[in-house]
């Protein structure tokens, strides 16, 4: 099984891209799961002003039968204050997550 994830520092569609999408790696922030905030980068203390998505995570599901689909999150920071407070206590990115299976192997079957 192969992810990849981390700061990609682009938005999904970028030619950056390309070489992972003619490799059949398919990026699961396209997928957002409901309730999901829109963006990754929090571009100022404005939590409502955060819509760059440039934290990814790729993989190729033909590799990576345990992923659960549609559950890729982007954490919401909330009020303006929150955002403040997340940027200065924490990071300019908030955290991205997908939920994999992790019962049993579904690679074998």
């Amino acid at each position: 099984d192969v992810v990849i994830a981390g700061d990609f520092n682009n938005l999904i569609g970028h030619y950056s891209f390309e070489p992972l999408i003619e490799s059949d790696f398919i990026f699961q922030t396209r997928f957002l799961k409901a309730g999901s905030a829109e963006g990754s980068y929090i571009k100022t203390s404005n939590p409502q002003n955060s819509d760059d998505l440039i934290d990814h995570i790729a993989l190729r599901y033909s590799d990576t039968s345990e992923v659960v689909r549609n559950s890729t999150f982007a954490y919401g920071v909330g009020s303006k204050s929150d955002g403040i407070d997340y940027v200065v206590r924490q990071s300019d990115h908030v955290p991205v997550w997908t939920s994999f299976a992790t019962d049993m192997d579904l690679d074998d079957e």
